[in-house]
């Protein structure tokens, strides 16, 4: 491209005027600093002064270990977004780019694990999704409270290096589910049982489409001690290792559980 063909794209499109789409990961720089720098060894001027906006930042949040099997035409396909096609072109990705845009537009859409929801009139909520989807706020219009407060340190403390040597995470978030379990156990909390209107609630979210995500959740069930048991075989070895490392949270947290037991609870 020559500086004589971008002032004619420039002005025939109105570029200075308008907002720029791009669909990149990370901090979203990866498309503008690409032409950036075609530009700086071309000596094109004139693209720095133009406006940006990744669409990227528009999708809801996924958790991570699932970011993998995300991508443009998978979020496409499951927004029932037509035109995806097995050959890229450049003309084509603009068309699906602007297509997804307006359909993120709306602020309804929301990820549970691997799959992606809809809001509907009578979905209600959970209000822990709303600060990692604070799109869902825009959508159903509620005011989230900003609660201020001053924060005094009651007590602290670290792990050693060797415990924290023993301490591994894995793929999904069970690790904290089984350690939220050992906690519950040491509290004596009382389990409180709302599966039902769970249930009832889930049914009012309209399913869109899977990220494909080959992962295989653990299934398991809740032990009185604070452990935790695989319901398939296959998995206890897994499972043994999840609840050595919970152990050894507890032991080591025994201290400060046993503070907020006695001074808190």
């Amino acid at each position: 491209m020559t500086q004589k063909e971008f002032n004619q794209i420039n002005d025939y499109f109105h570029l200075k005027e308008r907002i720029l789409l791009s669909f990149s990961g990370g901090e979203g720089l990866f498309d503008i600093e690409f032409v950036q720098n075609y530009f700086k060894r071309h000596n094109i001027n004139g693209f720095n002064n133009l406006k940006f906006e990744n669409i990227k930042k528009k999708i809801p949040k996924m958790r991570h270990e699932y970011e993998g099997f995300f991508s443009k035409d998978n979020l496409c396909k499951q927004l029932g977004i037509k035109g995806v096609k097995k050959v890229h072109s450049s003309y084509n990705d603009c068309i699906l780019q602007w297509k997804l845009f307006e359909r993120l537009n709306q602020n309804s859409f929301f990820f549970h694990d691997d799959k992606i929801y809809e809001c509907t009139p009578t979905y209600i909520i959970p209000y822990t999704y709303l600060s990692k989807n604070p799109q869902l706020s825009k959508h159903k219009n509620i005011k989230i409270s900003v609660i201020k407060g001053k924060v005094n340190e009651l007590y602290n403390m670290s792990f050693p290096r060797k415990i924290l040597k023993n301490i591994r995470m894995f793929q999904s978030n069970i690790i904290g589910v089984a350690l939220e379990h050992r906690i519950n156990c040491f509290f004596n909390a009382e389990e409180q049982n709302n599966s039902n209107f769970f249930k009832r609630n889930l049914q009012n979210r309209k399913y869109l489409g899977s990220l494909n995500n080959k992962k295989k959740d653990i299934i398991y069930e809740k032990k009185s001690n604070g452990a935790i048991k695989a319901i398939d075989k296959k998995d206890n070895d897994i499972v043994k290792q999840i609840n050595l490392v919970t152990k050894t949270i507890i032991e080591q947290s025994e201290v400060i559980l046993t503070y907020c037991k006695s001074k808190i609870f």
